[in-house]
């Protein structure tokens, strides 16, 4: 009897699992195109290089292909990935191959060439999702599917190191006169790519060069000429990273030639008391503003185990690009620093009798965009034309925010970002633009223009105001062909600012404040 029954129970608690998982299997969706969808397909597993590589977002079957998150595979095999909220595209690069897709678009550009797809990429629960083979064989990877494992393959063939740029040697020499310094970095690749920045307190130059290995066997060269003291080299897991350790502030250039990164910079004499710039207002405030909130970017020189994206409004001393000036017109470009994966400056919970101790409580990016899109709002309601750099919460490479201003046509450029210093006494409003020089329209320039945003927030706010500062090396500055100001609303370090900007009401007194200076620069150019 007992026999007899355990059978079919046994067949009832089989089928009941059956059924359990199946309704698990319906269960689960998957948010794209503005709504939530079920997926009943299989998640799998991701292996690169015979090593499982963990995604925040797992493979899956679209439209009966295998998508992966486009960043972080792609620029684990070493790519370069940069996203364009502009346009919704993803540029993947690799060597000498160039992949530029376009949300929810199956034609893909290779090189100068137009290619279709069996499936458009798409953004799933907030990731980039990409056909991976199609775009890992372009590459010159193996894709393979293991059906035993439920394994996404991908073999790159090759030593993920070997594939990287190589920092061959580090040397410098001094004109004959002794008042240029130029530092020459040596890779094995013709015109490398790079980044470069300067932070003060204390004085350094900063230059990024990505997806590269540093095969000098050095960590540093002493220097100790003039204002230039030393010479540090840190390896992080993409890039290494070069400081020039300064005593005192010095413009400097730094330009690609052949298979090297020549920095030069201009020798000064040091003084007692280092002064500011003479082209710089003067500030008793701590510490300029744009901090870069990569948490290398204090230019340690050490490694890092996740490099994040780089600050939006960090300094960058390429030449201010030329052209022609498009017609003036009431037409503006606003945007709204970071987003996306780039939080831009944080601010985590200190207090410890807080029931969010330790939990991230505001990010930049969220107060930048919030503001920018009520002044987007307030200025279109003045019958004036706006360019939003970003609408949502995506990441735009900040070296190419300038550019898509140019290439709008706009006659003003206002950046918004939120400042932070390691002070939590810092505190006030201040804007970045060309003191002398830079573009003039219609007798309006980068100056005027930082001074009437500037006018106008701290009348409305009664913030501390800390003054129009030279912002010439800011790319969001010198790469645009137009008058162009980049505004720190306050500090998200301070308390009082932090609290003030979380707030909607004060959001809208800043929105109304920075339309207010940029119709008013309008009004000056006879718009």
């Amino acid at each position: 009897m007992v026999k007899k029954f355990y059978l079919p129970v046994m067949l009832l608690l089989i089928l009941m699992f059956q059924m359990l998982a199946s309704v698990c299997v319906f269960a689960r969706e998957y948010y794209y195109d503005g709504a939530w969808h079920p997926y009943v397909g299989e998640e799998f597993k991701l292996e690169v290089d015979g090593k499982i590589l963990d995604t925040s977002m797992p493979p899956i079957v679209f439209d009966g292909y295998s998508v992966v998150p486009a960043r972080e595979v792609f620029e684990h095999l070493g790519a370069q990935v940069l996203w364009d909220g502009d346009e919704a595209s993803v540029t993947i690069s690799y060597k000498k191959t160039e992949i530029i897709l376009i949300i929810n678009s199956k034609y893909a550009t290779i090189g100068n060439e137009r290619v279709k797809m069996p499936i458009a990429p798409k953004i799933i629960n907030e990731k980039t999702m990409i056909p991976v083979r199609f775009v890992a064989e372009e590459m010159g990877w193996e894709v393979d599917f293991d059906t035993t494992r439920d394994t996404v393959i991908i073999n790159s063939n090759s030593d993920p190191e070997e594939s990287k740029i190589k920092l061959e040697k580090v040397g410098w020499e001094l004109n004959r006169v002794n008042t240029r310094l130029t530092i020459t970095l040596t890779t094995d690749e013709e015109e490398p790519k790079f980044t470069h920045f300067a932070l003060k307190s204390p004085s350094r130059i900063v230059v990024d060069v990505p997806y590269t290995l540093n095969k000098t066997g050095k960590d540093g060269i002493a220097i100790g000429k003039k204002n230039v003291d030393k010479l540090r080299i840190g390896q992080q897991v993409d890039a290494t990273r070069i400081v020039v350790d300064l005593t005192q502030d010095s413009h400097y250039t730094a330009k690609a030639v052949g298979n090297e990164i020549r920095i030069q910079i201009v020798l000064e004499t040091p003084v007692a008391t280092a002064s500011p710039s003479p082209s710089a207002k003067p500030s008793a405030s701590p510490k300029p503003s744009i901090k870069p909130t990569n948490p290398n970017a204090d230019a340690t020189a050490t490694p890092s185990a996740s490099p994040k994206p780089s600050d939006s409004a960090k300094p960058s001393a390429s030449p201010k690009p030329t052209g022609t000036p498009p017609p003036i017109a009431r037409y503006v470009t606003i945007d709204a620093g970071h987003g996306g994966e780039d939080p831009g400056a944080i601010y985590t919970e200190t207090d410890e009798e807080s029931e969010d101790f330790g939990k991230i409580t505001a990010k930049e990016k969220d107060i930048n965009l919030a503001v920018a899109l009520l002044v987007k709002e307030k200025l279109e309601k003045e019958d004036v034309r706006v360019h939003m750099i970003r609408k949502t919460d995506v990441y735009v490479n900040f070296l190419d925010v300038g550019t898509i201003a140019n290439e709008k046509g706009t006659s003003l450029f206002v950046s918004i970002h939120t400042n932070s210093a390691e002070s939590e006494a810092a505190h006030g409003i201040e804007t970045w633009g060309y003191l002398e020089g830079g573009a003039d329209y219609a007798g309006m320039t980068s100056a005027r223009l930082s001074e009437n945003v500037l006018d106008a927030v701290i009348k409305a706010t009664g913030a501390h105001d800390r003054g129009v500062k030279d912002g010439k090396n800011l790319a969001v500055i010198h790469r645009s062909v137009m008058p162009a100001t980049l505004i720190e609303l306050g500090f998200i370090s301070n308390k009082e600012d932090r609290e003030n900007m979380m707030t909607d009401s004060y959001r809208e007194i800043l929105a109304e404040a920075i339309a207010e200076g940029i119709l008013k620069s309008l009004e000056e150019m006879g718009l």
